[in-house]
């Protein structure tokens, strides 16, 4: 996960698969972030992750209908 991706569409993905499994089992959820440079780890030329079309997007409701807590602190 990289800062500059902040909010994109994987995120929320990852975002709301751990808080399935946190609220479906009874596992409880630790992750272990780390800041790194961009240009060490990615070409800055590449925007694979640059996919907000869920929060600017014409179906930004039915994203906010998968879980609305968390949509709404991804597009803040």
């Amino acid at each position: 996960m990289q800062e500059r991706y902040l909010g994109d569409v994987h995120d929320f993905f990852k975002y709301r698969f751990l808080r399935h499994l946190a609220s479906a089992t009874s596992f409880r959820i630790g992750l272990n972030w780390y800041l790194t440079r961009p240009e060490d780890v990615d070409s800055p030329k590449r925007k694979d992750g640059e996919q907000r079309f869920h929060l600017l997007g014409n179906d930004k409701k039915q994203w906010r209908g998968w879980d609305s807590d968390l949509f709404e602190k991804l597009v803040l």
